[in-house]
């Protein structure tokens, strides 16, 4: 293993590291301020790294680029799917009372 290869493996540990911080906090603060566990915070996530691959290796685009482009519409599709599912679970809330 040559010194090259060993700072690529301590360049790609710190951004999958820096991934998962990200994923932590947003689970708790979306914890802290609501109390509730949304699970659905990972999926929309894969999707959008799913979405800045494909945009990367199909289309061409740069993934840095890719990444600025998939974060609004999946910012909107979160925070729409967040606020239909409060709404109701708090509407069930108010009726079962």
């Amino acid at each position: 293993m040559s010194v090259s290869d060993l700072a690529q493996y301590v360049v790609t540990g710190l951004l999958v590291g820096g991934v998962y911080a990200l994923m932590s906090i947003g689970l708790a603060l979306i914890f802290g301020v609501m109390r509730v566990v949304n699970f659905a915070q990972g999926d929309f996530m894969m999707l959008g790294m799913y979405l800045t691959y494909f945009l990367a290796v199909v289309s061409g685009v740069d993934p840095l680029l890719g990444a600025l482009l998939t974060i609004p519409p999946f910012f909107l599709v979160g925070s729409g799917s967040t606020v239909r599912c409060s709404s109701a679970s708090r509407a069930a809330a108010t009726r079962s009372a």
